[in-house]
């Protein structure tokens, strides 16, 4: 008994509190996934009119209710841990007279979001004809260290499909799944009944979407023992949603929300090809993650501490090195850039199954923890800078700067290997990202 009672209590929970909330974006700006994952199919180079949020679900507010109620029922009976929506939020029957409101506490993402008509230019590109909106337009979130640029659009506007795709890919990072849990002190949270924050700093914003932009499917028995509140995380549920609702709007024919919830949908999908997103500890077998936190628990703290900073600043240094190569890429209009290349290799699209509700957890997922191990040693090997690289939490949120000064001298055949490991999850993107917008390209939603 004794011994059931240290697993229960074991430390998991405190060195996820600690990894998650630097690690909620998975791959920083989707946008620079998806346009290359499509950009070669012609049924993405259409052009699609726009139309605001509120025209749409005027139009199909019946059947969109309909929609969300059968969405609600397939993710109780197929999302582990899936808490029931309160019936104040149902779609059909809500008090709200806002639509906008109305729909997106119908989907229990965060109402504050105004979700104009826009489009993410990709650097290099032409000098915009209008006048940017600033990033609070379009985000929640203060922080802007990337320069991205968000260029208004007209209602009636035409504007291309994998423009719309691109940009709404990476719109789940704006702020969508901030502030809903019950502790996460927002006028809206407690209406959510999604209970407590299972993992992530509930007092963190960006770390309060972590468990809808991370999965941890394939961990072993005995952390979820010790650790159950793990399996409550919804990246699966999320991509489903969206998956609907793009299929239902290109069946009714709204094809520029049908694309931009596909968008929504691409993201969640591509953030679980993230190795440091289907893995709680990379590089780490379970024997050791117990072992450490168990030291923490009699007084050792120091092996934990120095798990869980390095797992912090792995993840934030995949993601920046990653950014800053495909940022220089778009700028220089460099399509031999070698991520590039693989986002649009289409060799292996053939050898995974067509989309399915458990595509994300049981292809996607999977495969990316495969590769954690390997991603986690192969950064070490390439990190030159140790003294630096222990700063880069706080040189990361102090606003841009070159990655690549923490890998100077790295030998090449370090470099190669590192490549080659996020090489194939870039190709494993590309060719999720087709495999998700087949299905709804098989529906006839775009003819």
């Amino acid at each position: 008994m004794p011994f059931k009672i240290h697993f229960r209590i074991l430390g998991i929970g405190a060195a996820l509190l600690a990894i998650l909330p630097l690690s909620a974006n998975a791959w920083t700006n989707h946008a620079y996934l998806t346009h290359p994952a499509l950009g070669g199919q012609t049924e993405y180079q259409v052009e699609v009119v726009t139309e605001p949020l509120e025209s749409f679900l005027s139009k199909e507010k019946i059947k969109i209710g309909e929609l969300l109620k059968a969405e609600e029922t397939w993710a109780l009976s197929n999302v582990r841990s899936y808490p029931a929506a309160p019936p104040a939020l149902d779609f059909s029957t809500s008090k709200e007279t806002n639509l906008r409101i109305r729909f997106l506490k119908a989907l229990r993402v965060n109402p504050n979001l105004e979700l104009p008509l826009y489009v993410m230019q990709l650097p290099g590109g032409p000098p915009p004809k209008n006048k940017p909106l600033p990033k609070s337009a379009v985000s929640i979130l203060a922080r802007d260290f990337q320069g991205n640029l968000y260029i208004p659009l007209q209602s009636g506007e035409k504007i291309s499909a994998l423009e719309v795709l691109s940009s709404a890919s990476d719109e789940p990072d704006y702020g969508l799944d901030i502030g809903l849990w019950e502790d996460n002190d927002t006028s809206f949270s407690k209406e959510y009944g999604y209970g407590k924050q299972p993992f992530g700093n509930p007092k963190l914003d960006y770390g309060t979407q972590a468990p809808f932009h991370m999965g941890f499917y394939h961990e072993s028995t005995i952390v979820y023992k010790a650790a159950p509140f793990v399996k409550k995380s919804f990246p699966e549920q999320r991509a489903h949603l969206y998956h609907s609702l793009a299929q239902f709007a290109f069946q009714t024919g709204h094809p520029y929300w049908g694309y931009r919830f596909a968008g929504w949908g691409l993201h969640y999908l591509q953030d679980l090809t993230m190795p440091y997103h289907s893995t709680i500890m990379p590089g780490r077998s379970t024997l050791t993650m117990l072992s450490i936190n168990l030291l923490d628990m009699i007084g050792i703290p120091g092996p934990k501490e120095s798990a869980v900073g390095e797992v912090s600043r792995a993840h934030i240094l995949i993601e920046k090195l990653l950014v800053q190569e495909f940022r220089e890429a778009f700028q220089k209009h460099d399509n031999s850039f070698i991520m590039i290349k693989a986002l649009r290799d289409t060799s292996k699209d053939s050898t995974y199954p067509v989309f399915s509700d458990q595509f994300p957890s049981q292809v996607a997922a999977k495969e990316s923890r495969a590769a954690a191990g390997d991603l986690s040693w192969a950064l070490k090997a390439i990190v030159t800078d140790t003294g630096l690289y222990m700063d880069i939490e706080k040189i990361s949120m102090e606003g841009d700067y070159d990655a690549r000064k923490f890998i100077a001298g790295a030998s090449e055949k370090d470099i190669l290997n590192y490549n080659r490991i996020i090489e194939k999850q870039m190709r494993s993107a590309g060719a999720f990202s087709r495999i998700y917008m087949g299905t709804l390209k098989d529906s006839g939603g775009k003819k």
